[in-house]
């Protein structure tokens, strides 16, 4: 499954609004891992609202990511934040 990092603002009603996504490289789409790692960087970046989504509609943000990107949990295929 190919997933994609984006990050965003939230707009006047307060629904999330993307402003850069990273779907990987041309040809090499993104797996868990290295989405993951994207998110990383992007959160050591500052940038806001960051998320990983797959081609399914699920998404992982806010603390359950964090804890991912902190290695204080681990993230499945389809998204989940589990216990180590």
């Amino acid at each position: 499954m190919a997933y994609h990092v984006e990050f965003g603002k939230v707009d006047d009603t307060g629904k999330p609004v993307p402003v850069g996504i990273d779907f990987g490289a041309p040809g090499k789409p993104l797996t868990v891992a290295l989405a993951l790692e994207v998110a990383r960087q992007m959160i050591l970046e500052g940038k806001p609202n960051v998320s990983i989504e797959d081609g399914t509609g699920r998404s992982i943000s806010g603390y359950d990511l964090l804890a991912c990107c902190q290695g204080k949990k681990k993230l499945t295929d389809d998204l989940r934040a589990i216990s180590n």
